[in-house]
């Protein structure tokens, strides 16, 4: 391999030298460091002779512009640093200021969705605070507009709490409902024998019993007399002469042999407009009137007839016997009877600790008024919550309660040759002929004879 001669080499290198001033600062600073190390290589000679081919130069030589050079060099990488520097902090800015407007944007959602959602509950309140007026306002007349098929209407029967407390009832609630849909169909069937026996002037203790019976005891006795002590209700509100002018003005109303028709065959849809209609009258009455015993009396009997009313509903719509029932204690508190059928509702819809305070609130009250078939049935309530609670020695003890009552009013006695001829008599006739017999009750009932178990 040939060599070039050092002064060659020398010149070469000077030449080279010379072009880096005319080059961009950064690519002269990558060439001088190739030559540096081909300086290294060739040895300390050449490099003597390149600084004095370079001595004829302006002050400072070849060592002034190799300081000049590295000296232009050092600002420029400084000059590229800081450049490099200020880009990374512009993009460093940038990335905070969108962050920030990704802060705000975030924010701003939110508030608009607090906002949104304060709107939501101030509405809500608002219709929660209306709709509590409105049920203090018209505290005394419950909605019972059961005629409307829609189910919309007919939830309006029952408020939210009662709604969820529903939905939590088990299958045995179902099995439950079952049980008493079939018993409430066995009555149904023998409504034109208690119509009969009731045109028969029978004894109601004799027709309950009679029923009873006739029924293969499936029906619970409270049941019975409560239907009784309803359908006489019915048989008052046809024959009162006082109510005739108010069922004129009424063109919704049927008219009172249909309706008599119809529970003569166990539909009793008919029955219950009269029974709300006169409800209706009583209370009409009562708020117009200064407070006094006349006043009580009227509320007295408008709770009557709501009570009556959900005796006969609780075979075809259960929402409006549970709000008749209720609406019944509102109306007035003072009646045993309401709170006795509110009880009966609680039990069949698995509340049973509103059951109990129902139950609690009748035998304080019947206790008083010596209504003995509603402290029997208070008895049979509290016996059958206290089983479900697993306290078996105070079910026994209310279950004999009651019991005793019943057996005591002569309900469990085998029926008596009269009571069983009669009811020959009224089984002889075929259906058809039973309820052509029935239609003349709206005249020949007597409610003076009428008896209250």
């Amino acid at each position: 391999m040939n060599h070039l001669p050092p002064t060659d080499l020398a010149l070469l290198f000077q030449s080279a030298l010379d072009k880096f001033a005319e080059l961009p600062s950064l690519l002269a600073h990558n060439m001088a460091m190739q030559i540096m190390l081909l300086l290294s290589i060739v040895g300390g000679s050449v490099l003597a002779l390149l600084m004095r081919l370079g001595g004829g130069k302006k002050s400072g030589g070849a060592s002034d512009g190799q300081d000049n050079f590295y000296a232009e060099d050092e600002q420029a990488s400084d000059d590229n640093k800081e450049s490099s520097s200020n880009v990374g902090s512009l993009e460093e800015e940038n990335a905070l200021q969108n962050e920030e407007k990704q802060k705000e944007i975030e924010k701003e959602a939110e508030q608009e969705r607090l906002i949104e959602l304060f709107k939501q509950n101030d509405a809500e309140n608002l219709k929660a605070k209306e709709a509590l007026e409105e049920n203090e306002k018209n505290k005394k007349r419950a909605n019972l507009d059961w005629t409307k098929k829609d189910k919309n209407n007919q939830d309006e029967y029952v408020d939210k709490a009662d709604r969820l407390i529903a939905k939590k009832i088990v299958k045995e609630k179902e099995q439950k409902d079952q049980t008493k849909k079939k018993e409430k169909q066995k009555l149904h069937n023998v409504m034109d024998v208690m119509l009969s026996l009731i045109g028969r002037d029978m004894q109601d203790s004799q027709i309950v019993k009679s029923l009873y019976q006739k029924t293969q005891e499936s029906e619970k006795l409270e049941d019975i007399v409560q239907t009784l002590d309803a359908v006489k209700s019915f048989l008052e509100v046809c024959k009162s002469g006082k109510l005739q002018d108010v069922f004129a003005k009424d063109k919704n109303l049927p008219s009172k042999e249909e309706a008599l028709f119809d529970l003569a065959n166990g539909n009793f849809e008919k029955a219950v407009m009269f029974l709300e209609k006169a409800m209706g009258v009583h209370l009409d009455k009562a708020d117009i009137m200064s407070d006094g015993p006349l006043k009580q009396s009227n509320y007295m009997e408008a709770s009557n007839y709501s009570v009556a009313m959900g005796s006969l509903a609780m075979s075809f719509n259960g929402r409006l016997a549970f709000n008749s029932f209720k609406n019944s204690v509102e109306i007035c508190q003072e009646n045993p009877t309401g709170w006795s059928r509110l009880g009966d509702s609680f039990i069949l819809m698995g509340r049973d600790g509103d059951a109990k305070a129902a139950y609690m609130k009748t035998v304080n009250l019947a206790d008083n008024n010596k209504d003995y078939t509603l402290i029997a049935n208070a008895d049979y309530g509290l016996a059958m919550i206290s089983q479900r609670e697993g306290n078996f020695d105070m079910s026994k003890r209310f279950f004999r309660e009651s019991e005793m009552i019943y057996a005591d009013m002569g309900l469990y006695n085998a029926m008596s040759g009269d009571e069983v001829r009669a009811m020959e008599a009224i089984e002889r006739r075929d259906k058809q002929e039973r309820v052509a017999a029935i239609m003349n009750l709206i005249n020949s009932y007597d409610m003076d004879r009428a008896e209250v178990i």
